[in-house]
This record gives C-alpha cells, structure tokens and sequence, in this order.
C-alpha cells in the first residue's frame, strides 16, 4: 500500500527532471531558456550576457547587454557589463562611458566604481584610481582587493 505513493512520487520526479535536463544543463541553456520565455525581461538578457562574457563570446555579450538596456535603460550591472566588454575589445573610451552609467544608475554597489577605477589605474591615472576604490570601500569596507589595491598605490609614493 504504501508502495504506490513513493512510486507515484518517484515517477513524477523522474519525468520533471527528463523533460527540464536540457534546459538546465549549464548556464548558456539555463539563460537562453530564460530569453527565449521571456523576451522582454531586461534581466534575462543581462543573464545571458554576463554568462556569454564569462565564456569570452564577447559580441555575443555585448549583444545582449544591449538588449536588456534597450528593454530597461535601468537595468542593473547592464553597463558595468558593457564596459567590461568594450576593455575587453580595447575601447577604453566606451568602457569608461559605461562604467560612469552604471555608477550614476547604482550608486551603492562597489563594483563599477572598481572597474573603472582598475581601468584608470592601467591608463595611469592613479589620483582617479585612488579616489574611487576610496568610495568604493565606503561602499564595501570588507572588500580585500581594494585594500590591496590602496595599500600597494601607498607603498608606490
């Protein structure tokens, strides 16, 4: 009697992992799934575009940074991934547009503040460089990179 439960359970289990294994099989299925079922969700396309540029598709990334901007001009981290994308094509100009568009958008998360203030630091400008990993650690004061960062740049002088 009490056989038919669990068997009815397991059965059902069963199916719902066969007929969704595709779908979750790694991350690019997981979000182009999301894409496809909700083509007018920002945050779908920025799933899909960070995930693209994990696996360096970066005009796959871009594309899709795009879109979720063009749905929601708003969205969060969309230029902070943007801007990634263009230093990763070597267009520090665009990437620092993006990074200062996600700083004004998201003005509590660390993160733009420390892209762009990394992609100064390459460009040489360390007082720039300096003066936004401090805000950013106002944000995060437990973020380690940025103490690092800050305790090497007061070594240098």
């Amino acid at each position: 009697r009490s056989l038919i439960p669990v068997l009815a359970i397991t059965s059902m289990l069963f199916y719902v992992s066969i007929e969704y294994a595709d779908r979750f099989q790694n991350m690019i299925s997981f979000w182009e799934y999301a894409v496809k079922k909700s083509p007018h969700s920002a945050l779908a396309q920025y799933g899909s575009g960070l995930v693209y540029h994990m696996q360096h598709r970066h005009d796959e990334a871009e594309d899709r940074f795009k879109k979720a901007l063009a749905l929601n001009p708003r969205q969060r981290y969309a230029h902070n991934g943007l801007g990634c994308i263009y230093e990763c094509k070597g267009l520090p100009e665009k990437a620092e547009a993006e990074y200062a568009m996600e700083i004004e958008n998201t003005p509590y998360s660390d993160t733009a503040f420390i892209n762009l203030a990394d992609l100064y630091f390459r460009q040489g400008k360390r007082a720039k460089a300096d003066e936004l990993w401090n805000k950013a650690l106002r944000i995060n004061p437990e973020n380690m990179y940025v103490r690092k960062m800050l305790a090497s740049e007061g070594k240098k002088r």
